[in-house]
């Protein structure tokens, strides 16, 4: 291929040169080459033309877009030519993902431009850009997303031919927040995980007993069911593995009504993002939503008592009305999830209550588990 990439040793011996000779080359600016991070790549066909004596190359290159183009072809090669051609706002997103990260970080560092990925130790830098690469990256962004609700909420989704499958396609969901700084304008890409891959009930219970509580839950005709625990117990991932088990068994339309921080997707879920703590839109989309004929219903917490008594007296009535409705809250067990509940509605819950699960982030050997405590409503006894 004429575009093929070469690292500092393959230049040396396609140039027939001595890596001294090479290195002040480099130093004079006489041969083309791509500076990415701290490491010299060279285009195959512009060794050619600096050979031959038809390059007319004078300094380094200093397209810093190419650059990261080229790096990201470079990190990803077994991925094949599809991914060759994908545009670079996709590419960063899949490379960021096989390297086990969601988060993008294009930060403002004087007159240039970090890019880094978000890791377990910290930021990662992954390149540089210049103003101009930064202001023609974040046009690449816009033109690729769509506004959610409201414009600072944009996201866009990035497919490809999954790597393990080459019949299955795979798709990821990003958001994209571009915000201005004092050092200057700042972007972060945030991919939404596929719960189905990450947090399976298999994967989040310790026991069977536990499992087969949770997946009861989940199939359950109609009623109601409570996923509590104190904040930053993992309950929403509980709630969502639940949801991504009701959607595997099929034959169920599946809404949830969140807030505008989610972080992970459920593959056949309707996810809609609502403002929480806003009364009136509350009112409009819950009505949308029993519009649209759902089976299943996921109401998330709200940080607001007054929409938060709205939406558990909806909740009821809609599971009194032959539907599953998941309500997620904080609680300091499951007896005292039922008591709130209980004392926030209106009339009786007991013949609604498909169950109660709490939960708590505990240690263990394999690192921080759940340990649940689960109780069994009437409903499903019945």
């Amino acid at each position: 291929m004429t575009d093929q990439y070469m690292t500092f040793e393959q230049a040396s011996e396609f140039l027939n040169t001595p890596r001294s000779t090479l290195y002040r080359w480099l130093r004079e600016g006489r041969v083309p080459a791509h500076k990415l991070g701290r490491q010299w790549r060279f285009l195959r066909h512009e060794l050619e033309a600096f050979r031959t004596g038809d390059s007319t190359h004078n300094e380094p290159a200093t397209d810093d877009l190419a650059d990261l183009n080229m790096l990201l072809d470079e990190r990803n090669e077994t991925k094949g030519e599809e991914m060759k051609q994908a545009p670079l706002a996709h590419k960063i997103i899949w490379d960021a993902l096989d390297h086990d990260t969601t988060c993008v970080h294009i930060t403002p560092r004087g007159d240039r431009y970090v890019v880094g990925y978000r890791t377990a130790t910290g930021i990662e830098q992954l390149t540089q850009l210049g103003q101009g690469e930064f202001d023609s990256l974040d046009t690449q962004l816009r033109d690729a997303s769509f506004e959610v609700r409201q414009p600072t909420h944009r996201r866009y989704y990035c497919e490809r031919k999954d790597p393990n499958d080459a019949t299955s396609l795979e798709r990821v969901q990003v958001i994209y927040q571009q915000i201005q700084t004092l050092a200057g304008q700042r972007i972060t890409l945030r991919a939404l995980r596929d719960v189905s891959k990450h947090s399976t009930l298999e994967r989040i219970t310790t026991s069977t007993d536990e499992l087969h509580q949770l997946e009861s839950f989940s199939l359950a005709s109609h009623g109601i069911v409570l996923v509590s625990g104190p904040g930053g117990s993992g309950k929403t991932t509980t709630a969502y593995s639940m949801l991504a088990r009701a959607a595997k068994a099929g034959g169920r339309v599946i809404y949830t009504l969140e807030s505008e921080a989610i972080d992970m997707f459920v593959p056949g879920v309707n996810q809609v993002e609502v403002d929480l703590a806003e009364p009136a839109e509350l009112r409009r989309t819950m009505g949308a939503i029993m519009r649209s004929d759902p089976d299943i219903l996921f109401i998330a917490s709200s940080p607001m008592q007054d929409t938060e008594e709205f939406l558990w007296r909806n909740a009821l009535s809609t599971a009194e009305s032959g539907h599953l409705v998941i309500v997620q809250l904080e609680a300091d067990s499951a007896a005292d999830a039922l008591e709130k509940f209980q004392r926030r509605v209106d009339r009786p819950v007991d013949d609604s209550m498909v169950g109660v699960v709490w939960q708590e982030l505990v240690r263990t050997g394999a690192g921080r588990r759940a340990r649940y405590d689960i109780i069994e409503g009437p409903l499903l006894k019945s």
